[in-house]
């Protein structure tokens, strides 16, 4: 129970301006714990947990993101591969997320994409009912050394959830927004000190046959869209082990970032919110 509890407190560190985006959340993949149940959904608008037994196009693999309106209410879920609406089918355009050579080795996405921390859905500021879903898309990379596969740049999905009556519409899907190796995971983001726009963090990732890296990436999300902002490199390398082997996250106040991986250790930088560093 204790790790839960902090697993909570971790979890809920991203600011949404006091507002339900993050009341709602869902995992879906057949069990034998739970015969003939398709999903299962977490509601903390009124504290229920629903089963839905109907066929569902989102399954978990490790990539699990929904987003609720402002009052809690579900609005969609992304699985890495697929969007699907609070019917639980997929949205317009809203197939072949992440779409590269790795889906043939994961069985073209049938149970979800991989890589944990790999994915947020922020709301557009300049939008109420429009999203942005910042991803990364894993594929195969030819180094000198050896072949091997990583995290190709940061890419953004928009659905905007005011087309079909509001059931939504994907408007566009993986637009690149910065190409390079990155980590698997680390992905986080936390609100801008102007209350509106989004810092995002993430990580250079030192793969196995490339070049270490020490890099840090901050992404800025304003009413003109999702922007590469800054690179910092600093500290100790990065080693091919460092991805996916932990996670990275805001102090509740925004003003400290931490990340932790078993072979890195844990570290504890200051952020600032307003200076954009």
């Amino acid at each position: 129970m204790r790790n839960f509890i902090i697993f909570l407190n971790i979890f809920c560190t991203i600011q949404l301006s006091a507002q339900k985006h993050d009341y709602v959340w869902m995992w879906a993949n057949n069990s034998l714990a739970d015969p003939g149940v398709e999903a299962n959904i977490l509601s903390f608008n009124n504290n229920t947990r629903m089963l839905i037994k109907d066929t569902v196009i989102y399954q978990n693999d490790q990539v699990n993101s929904t987003i609720a309106d402002k009052y809690g209410n579900l609005l969609f879920a992304f699985d890495g591969c697929h969007i699907a609406g609070d019917n639980h089918q997929l949205i317009e355009n809203g197939d072949s997320i992440n779409y590269s050579s790795w889906w043939s080795s994961i069985s073209n996405c049938q149970n979800g994409y991989t890589g944990p921390q790999n994915t947020l859905i922020l709301p557009d500021p300049a939008y109420e009912n429009g999203y942005y879903i910042i991803h990364k898309t894993v594929d195969w990379v030819q180094f000198p050394e050896k072949k091997t596969i990583s995290t190709l740049g940061l890419k953004t999905t928009y659905v905007d959830m005011n087309m079909n009556d509001g059931k939504g519409k994907v408007i566009y899907k993986n637009k690149v927004v910065y190409e390079d190796t990155l980590m698997w995971g680390y992905l986080h983001a936390v609100k801008h000190a102007n209350g509106h726009d989004w810092w995002i963090v993430d990580l250079k990732e030192s793969p196995d046959g490339g070049l270490p890296a020490n890099s840090y990436f901050v992404f800025h999300l304003n009413q003109g869209g999702i922007s590469f902002h800054r690179k910092q490199n600093f500290g100790n390398y990065f080693t091919d082990n460092s991805s996916s082997c932990g996670s990275a996250k805001f102090s509740p106040d925004g003003r400290q970032w931490a990340y932790y991986c078993k072979r890195d250790g844990f570290k504890l930088l200051d952020f600032d919110r307003a200076s954009r560093s």
